[in-house]
């Protein structure tokens, strides 16, 4: 019982005691002098008679005698007993099951139960679905009460404003195994599952990069399922304007110039509370890179995004689902949902990203903080999928691997490393969240990571090219690029300086597809291979 309950049953049992006194009392009916006594009707015996002819009382004493008869109200009577005995039954069992441990819950109906789990804290809730669970689990339940049971989890896993509990999402899987889990039921659940939201940079120019982020909350799903999500984005409008993608991409970054162009974004595999994402965003996010409109007014408008999303179980066998096109409209297994985000356009003379002069101290700060955690040089195995032949080897990839915290002034660079004359671009890091162009090699895509999973927010990654090369000592610059700055979803104002550091060593290793280590894991961030050259003044 929730100490809310509890107050609620003692404000009905005091309102039935109320009332029941009321009910004896009686409503008044004249105003005639009465005996308190017996209620005996003293007109004409007062004020010469000294004592009730009824019942022989002595009328001169204080409140011996009332004005006015009453009548008591036997219905009003019946009502406020019902209502002292309701709470002071519940309240008896209460006090009975906290002092001899019996569980209650296996003598309710399951409508008590149900409307009970309704009003119950989460130690209570979880009791009511565990009961209900057991009798489902041993067939204590027909079919009108299991179709019940399912219809109030599925109500409370559309309740957004309540917490998904594990408890309660177990009878979905108790439900299917008896059997009892129809096709209606489980597209409201895979519909229910799946929540969305979007953010996007507040301030934008006409014709500049609108960047994009999709999140997926915590999937609502019971604790042994696991979805396989594709979501497709077909279209947007800024205001009453159409927003196209900023580059297009096919399925996988290897097949770009292949396959054909494609609203995917990309695919999710949401697991019970523990989603993550593959080729495309990071942990239960997914990007993409837009466009703003150059016709579009200065003033505030209203970003309007159309997220089609097909989900699949991948409990057993058949865990591929590709689709390069939405779906169609009529496809009954499809989910949509709009989401809308308020966006301010800025006059074409404004920028969204400004640069800013550091101080000496952040400058030389900022510096500290960009010298590389681990770097390496790594090439292709030959295995390459086209990258290289023998006259033409596969380039050499410089793997960079920085770990941020806490720069002292925002900062948006395109990284070039450079041996003498020679400059190969390598990428861009930012300390905002960045969001290039899905066929964009630069700050996105399989090799470079500005974000990542909450685990690893402080870390970024940066591969690129540097064919030719020679030697394992490189000087990487870091140009501002406003592109970068504007690219990103945060980043408002930007270091206006460039960062050089000098003498960076980076040895070789060899790798598979491009991914140091022979395709283990990224570098580790705080065992580089050798320590960090110092920043040049």
């Amino acid at each position: 019982m929730t100490i809310g309950f509890f107050f609620l049953c003692l404000g009905v049992l005091a309102a039935g005691v109320l009332l029941m006194a009321l009910a004896w009392r009686g409503r008044r009916i004249n105003d005639h002098p009465t005996c308190a006594w017996c209620r005996f009707d003293l007109s004409g015996v007062l004020p010469a008679g000294v004592t009730c002819p009824e019942c022989g009382a002595g009328l001169k004493r204080p409140g011996s005698v009332r004005d006015g008869a009453r009548r008591r109200m036997p219905l009003l009577g019946l009502l406020a007993g019902l209502l002292i005995l309701a709470p002071a039954g519940t309240l008896g069992l209460a006090f009975f099951a906290a002092v001899t441990g019996a569980n209650l819950h296996k003598h309710l109906p399951v409508g008590v139960l149900l409307w009970q789990s309704r009003f119950a804290d989460r130690p209570m809730s979880r009791a009511i679905a565990d009961e209900l669970h057991d009798r489902l689990t041993n067939k204590r339940l027909d079919k009108a009460q299991t179709a019940q049971v399912l219809t109030h989890v599925l109500d409370l896993q559309g309740d957004t404003n309540r917490p998904w509990d594990d408890a309660w999402a177990s009878l979905i899987d108790r439900v299917r195994l008896n059997g009892e889990f129809d096709e209606a039921s489980e597209r409201r659940y895979f519909r229910q599952a799946v929540v969305f939201s979007a953010a996007s940079r507040a301030r934008v120019r006409p014709g500049d990069p609108l960047p994009v982020r999709l999140t997926v909350a915590d999937p609502r799903l019971s604790p042994n399922d696991s979805l396989m999500l594709n979501v497709w984005l077909p279209r947007g409008s800024l205001g009453d304007k159409p927003v196209s993608r900023d580059g297009r991409q096919g399925m996988l970054p290897l097949l770009r110039g292949v396959a054909p162009q494609s609203d995917l974004l990309g695919t999710l595999y949401l697991v019970a509370s523990r989603p993550n994402a593959v080729f495309w965003g990071g942990e239960r996010t997914l990007d993409v890179a837009m466009r703003c409109p150059r016709t579009v007014a200065p003033g505030r408008h209203t970003l309007t995004l159309d997220v089609i999303w097909k989900a699949q179980l991948q409990n057993g066998p058949g865990n591929v689902m590709i689709g390069f096109r939405a779906p169609e409209a009529d496809d009954p297994k499809a989910d949509r949902v709009r989401l809308e985000v308020p966006i301010e356009v800025l006059a074409p003379e404004r920028d969204s990203a400004v640069a800013v002069e550091p101080s000496p101290s952040d400058l030389a700060a900022l510096t500290k903080a960009l010298q590389p955690q681990q770097a390496i040089v790594s090439s292709p195995a030959p295995i390459s999928l086209g990258m290289g032949s023998p006259r033409d080897p596969a380039p050499r990839q410089l793997n960079l691997v920085f770990l941020i915290d806490a720069p002292p002034i925002g900062f948006a660079f395109d990284v070039y490393a450079e041996q003498g004359d020679r400059r190969w671009k390598l990428g861009a890091i930012t300390s905002g969240d960045l969001i290039q162009p899905d066929d964009s090699t630069e700050g996105s895509g399989p090799y470079v990571w500005t974000g990542g999973p909450a685990a690893n927010t402080k870390r970024r990654m940066i591969v690129g090219s540097v064919r030719g090369a020679e030697g394992d000592t490189f000087d990487l610059v870091f140009k501002p690029s406003p592109d970068t700055a504007r690219r990103t979803l945060n980043l408002t104002a930007y270091c206006a300086q460039e960062v050089v550091i000098r003498r960076v060593k980076a040895p070789a290793r060899a790798s598979r597809f491009g991914i140091p280590g022979g395709g283990e894991s990224e570098p580790t961030q705080d065992t580089p291979d050798e320590p960090p050259s110092e920043p040049e003044p």
